[in-house]
C-alpha cells in the first residue's frame, strides 16, 4: 500500500467511510427488505439513517451518482451539516493555556500535545504522533521542530501574542 501524503489522508479516510457505509446499507437493504440500490425506497434511507449513527450520511454521495446515472431517481439523502459547539469557553481556554506553559503537574509529551491542540488547534491524533525528539524544552524556553527550522519559543510567543494575560 502506497505511502499517503498529510493533504491526502483525510479525503481517502472519506471515501472508505462512504464505501463502508453503502456497502452496509446495501447489505442491510437486502437482508431486512429484499431489495437492491434501484428498488430502495425514500422509507428504506429515512430508516437506516434515523436508527444508526451519523456516518450512515455518508451513503449520500452513493444516492447522488444513484440519481444522476438513472439508477434510482426516486429517493435522496440530506446533505447532513455538522453540528459544533466550543467544548471550551475561552476563559476555560486560557486557564488550560496558562497550565500547560507554567504548571509541572504534567509530562512534557501531554503539556505539548495540549498546547498544539488550544493554541494551534492541532487535533491530538495529529498531536500524539510528534515524536518528542522534534521536542527541545530547555530552561530558556520550548521550540518544536515541526519543519526544517524550529518555532520560535512557545512561551515568549504565547506571553508577547497575549501582552499581560498571564502577569
Amino acid at each position: 500500500m502506497p505511502v499517503l501524503r498529510p493533504d491526502e489522508r483525510g479525503p481517502v479516510h472519506s471515501a472508505k467511510q462512504e464505501i463502508t457505509e453503502t456497502i452496509k446499507f446495501l447489505v442491510w437493504l437486502h437482508e431486512t427488505y429484499h431489495r437492491t440500490a434501484a428498488t430502495c425506497t425514500q422509507p428504506d434511507i429515512d430508516e437506516w439513517l434515523a436508527t444508526g449513527p451519523t456516518t450512515r450520511t455518508a451513503i449520500r454521495t452513493f444516492f447522488v451518482v444513484a440519481k444522476r446515472t438513472l439508477l434510482n431517481t426516486s429517493v435522496a439523502v440530506q446533505h447532513r451539516a455538522a453540528r459544533t459547539s466550543p467544548s471550551l469557553t475561552q476563559d476555560q481556554r486560557m486557564a488550560w493555556t496558562r497550565e500547560l506553559l507554567n504548571g509541572g503537574s504534567e509530562s512534557l509529551p501531554y503539556r505539548v500535545a495540549g498546547i498544539l491542540l488550544l493554541l494551534y488547534a492541532q487535533p491530538l491524533v495529529k498531536a500524539v504522533t510528534l515524536e518528542m525528539s522534534f521536542v527541545d524544552g530547555k530552561p530558556a524556553g520550548m521550540r518544536i521542530t515541526l519543519g526544517q527550522r524550529p518555532t520560535r519559543s512557545m512561551r515568549r510567543t504565547v506571553y508577547s501574542d497575549l501582552g499581560s494575560t498571564f502577569s
